[in-house]
């Protein structure tokens, strides 16, 4: 079990408070040399790549940096931050990343059958291939940086203290959503219309870490959509700003949001099956006392 393997390694809450420190300490200083370039006059000098990368740099070194310190901190092996089964599972990590990507893909044809005049297309080879090969090296550790923060590291913290998977994964999803709340889309388009999107990732991720003990499927599933919205269908108001290959005239959020929670219940549906999820009931089911694990193992 997934919460058991964290049960496991120290967790006195000095050790999450210098983990936590540790992050924000190391993201002002980045940020202070990579996206506070962003915002002097003669910043938009640069093109779109270059501020994308400026932009995925401090969350992709952060992930290292989160790891490093959960391994040193806390004691705990890396492959079971990962995991119930103490390795990264990678064939998991690219059926989730698979068919995420062949969701999107047919949610798009879709909307451009029932919109075509809301799609725009564009090439640019000089700018699109640097792009993508930035997508391709930062994006992964980006995604993975929030999903160790958030579904690794608060939601194992938190299902420890509260010894509940159902609290922690509330927690942690209203906190993934708050998270979110800066971005240019809130503004944009109001705070209703994007903040059940950013939570429904949140509750739709921590299932998925619930139901199969470990990151990967929700890692890959983070990283192909945010690959996706930045190389090959991005918007006017999007936190990533690209030269993708479709451009979006007009972002539509309901319909963003009725084909994402469509798309993470037969998401669900199609893994429990491959994967023989059967025990539906363990994410109310109260995480017993240390002393208790292997006898319940």
């Amino acid at each position: 079990m997934y919460l058991y393997q964290a049960q496991k390694r120290k967790n006195q809450g000095w050790r999450y408070l210098l983990v936590v420190l540790n992050i924000l300490i190391f993201l002002y200083l980045v940020n202070s040399y990579t996206l506070g370039r962003l915002f002097v006059p003669d910043a938009w000098k640069f093109n779109q790549n270059v501020r994308l990368a400026l932009q995925l740099i401090p969350s992709a070194l952060a992930f290292f940096v989160l790891l490093f310190s959960i391994q040193y901190l806390h004691t705990q092996d890396p492959g079971a931050v990962f995991s119930a089964a103490g390795r990264i599972r990678w064939r998991r990590f690219f059926h989730g990343a698979m068919l995420w990507l062949c969701f999107l893909l047919l949610a798009d044809l879709l909307f451009a059958w029932l919109d075509p005049g809301n799609y725009s297309f564009h090439f640019i080879p000089r700018q699109f291939f640097p792009l993508l090969l930035i997508a391709l090296l930062l994006i992964p550790f980006q995604a993975g940086f929030e999903e160790l923060l958030f579904r690794a590291y608060f939601y194992t913290g938190l299902g420890i203290l509260f010894r509940s998977r159902i609290i922690a994964l509330v927690l942690t999803a209203a906190g993934f959503g708050a998270l979110h709340l800066s971005n240019p889309e809130v503004s944009r388009y109001g705070l209703w219309e994007t903040l059940p999107y950013y939570a429904g990732f949140g509750l739709f991720a921590g299932l998925l870490v619930i139901l199969d003990d470990g990151l990967e499927l929700v890692w890959g599933v983070h990283a192909v959509n945010n690959i996706y919205s930045a190389v090959l269908m991005n918007y006017d108001a999007s936190v990533m700003k690209t030269a993708s290959l479709w451009t979006l005239r007009e972002a539509k959020p309901l319909n963003m949001m009725l084909a994402f929670f469509a798309m993470a219940i037969l998401f669900i549906f199609i893994m429990a099956k491959i994967y023989g999820w059967k025990d539906w009931k363990r994410m109310f089911r109260r995480l017993p006392v240390r002393q208790k694990i292997r006898e319940e193992i």
